[in-house]
């Protein structure tokens, strides 16, 4: 159960340690990442005390501890400090969340963004004396650029050192992603993205692809630049692509999370289906063609929504999914599961195994039963050598759906990794582009 840190200083002359920190949350604690360290104590991002991430500075000796920001900011990385001027560099979500900015909080607790929130930014690197800093810039719309920007005077003009988009470029001739932003049932801001077909006619009628993962604090997309192949095939072929994420993607901070604690699957597949629901009201929807593919933590939340939701995602593939607790590595499952000893009813109600039963899809031999069952199905993949998400648990799953007479399918891949490679790779893409014609556009 993870829910206690602690933080020694050891001596590496002696040995002899001395307890510096302590700290303790209701749910989970992430370990700490990124630490800055400085000449009299290190500086750290924790989330325990705002419900949301925050700088903290601890002396080495543990009597100095206090806490630099406020605000709602997610998914902080600790870039420099000028520890002569009091300054710290972050990147956050902060004024936006589903993309990142450079910041700068002084001595006085004050929060500056460096760069423009609009645009998501990355590599940030500082000259040596902390006078300038270059950073790659984009966001869906806008092509990765490069500037260097002046840190002692933010409102001098930044400099473009490159810029991705050729000087032809407009996003207009492109299918791009657009961002969307709904309600959960009970309130919770829900992010996701949208990518029209070309020629996108809103009066006619288009099938979805509908991408999740779901897992906690792993957002299936964010606001930057991907080149537009990613989108062509989904866009060439008329059909709406769309990423969508849950209350425990990180977007919500800590409170979206810590509803997910010890139960791994009501409030993600709560929010699929508000993502559905919200499709369906679309006039641009066609309301009985929505498929829904993930991957890993993305397979078990795929195939959860097939057998308990299939009034909202009609067809799915599920690849390498967690499809019961007990079966996937300790380190991960227990943070946010605790143990089966002390939260037996949890594991047994999130076993997505235990779920196979609800699938509505069943064998037919008559073919007019069978062509009955098409407007619904459900795809399984997964590699035998998976060392991360073992294949058993897809063994398991399938000896589940045959026990109740399902109508399914079945991809096996031999020695397959946990992501398909090489000609594995090829024949998983082009197999699954074949399930999305026949079953979204026919």
């Amino acid at each position: 159960i993870q829910n206690t840190l602690d933080l020694y200083a050891v001596s590496p002359e002696n040995g002899s340690k001395t307890h510096i920190y302590h700290e303790t949350y209701k749910t989970w604690l992430d370990w700490i990442e990124g630490m800055i360290f400085t000449e009299k104590g290190l500086y750290m991002v924790r989330s325990f005390e705002t419900g949301w991430q925050q700088i903290y500075y601890l002396s080495y000796d543990g009597k100095t501890f206090r806490r630099l920001t406020d605000g709602k900011n997610w998914r902080i990385a600790l870039v420099r400090v000028d520890e002569e001027k009091g300054d710290v560099y972050f990147t956050a979500e902060r004024d936006s969340r589903v993309r990142q900015a450079l910041y700068k909080v002084d001595k006085n607790g004050t929060i500056t963004a460096m760069t423009d929130p609009a645009l998501n930014v990355s590599g940030v690197s500082f000259s040596p004396d902390g006078a300038h800093f270059v950073a790659s810039l984009s966001n869906f719309t806008t092509p990765t650029q490069i500037w260097m920007f002046d840190a002692r005077k933010p409102s001098n003009k930044p400099y473009k050192v490159a810029d991705a988009a050729g000087k032809d470029f407009n996003p207009a001739n492109y299918s791009l992603p657009q961002n969307v932003l709904i309600k959960s049932r009970d309130g919770f801001d829900l992010y996701g993205a949208v990518i029209y077909p070309k020629n996108f006619d809103p009066s006619k009628q288009y099938p979805v692809h509908v991408d999740i993962y779901g897992g906690p604090d792993m957002p299936v997309y964010r606001d930057s630049w991907s080149a537009p192949q990613k989108y062509e095939w989904w866009s060439d072929n008329g059909i709406i692509e769309f990423y969508a994420d849950n209350r425990a993607s990180g977007e919500c901070g800590r409170e979206g999370l810590d509803m997910i604690y010890k139960v791994m699957d009501k409030y993600e597949t709560d929010d699929f289906v508000d993502w559905a629901s919200w499709l369906k009201q679309q006039p641009w929807v066609k309301d009985e063609k929505i498929g829904v593919e993930g991957y890993s933590f993305g397979g078990m939340m795929t195939a959860l929504l097939l057998f308990d939701e299939s009034d909202s995602f009609h067809y799915g593939i599920g690849s390498s999914g967690v499809y019961d607790w007990p079966l996937y590595d300790t380190y991960y499952t227990e943070k946010f599961m605790e143990t089966p000893q002390t939260n037996p009813d949890g594991y047994e109600s999130t076993g997505v195994i235990r779920h196979a039963k609800n699938y509505p899809v069943k064998h037919a031999t008559d073919p007019a039963k069978a062509a009955e069952l098409e407007p619904k199905m459900l795809k399984l993949t997964h590699g035998t050598g998976d060392d991360n998400v073992h294949f058993q648990g897809s063994l398991q799953l399938v000896d589940e759906l045959l026990k109740v007479d399902a109508n399914f399918q079945f991809m096996m891949y031999p020695d397959g990794m946990h992501g398909y490679r090489d000609y594995q790779g090829r024949h998983f893409n082009d197999a699954n582009r074949a399930f999305w014609l026949k079953y979204l556009k026919n």
